[in-house]
């Protein structure tokens, strides 16, 4: 398990950890339906997270040993993906 970073997955619902999960970390609740633009919200405070998809609570988080900093990165494995309206508060 990656001990240095929190990835947040985009993934179809036969992966292990789908769309909404935190890899090797924790399973989301719910997998969006279609392929049309789903809307990401996560709040990130300390180790505590909130990961809202489509405006629907997905993950609770809490991490025991949680990563103080680090880089945020877009990672594309497979089929096609788009970003848009990134936006970052402190």
């Amino acid at each position: 398990m990656a001990t240095n970073a929190y990835e947040l997955n985009i993934a179809p619902p036969d992966n292990p950890f789908p769309t909404g999960s935190f890899v090797k970390r924790q399973k989301g609740g719910v997998v969006p339906e279609g392929t049309d633009w789903q809307s990401y919200e996560v709040i990130a405070q300390g180790g505590q997270f909130a990961v809202k998809l489509n405006g629907r609570t997905v993950l609770n988080y809490i991490d025991p040993q949680p990563v103080v900093r680090g880089l945020i990165g877009l990672q594309h494995n497979a089929g096609r993906v788009e970003f848009r309206n990134i936006k970052l508060k402190r």
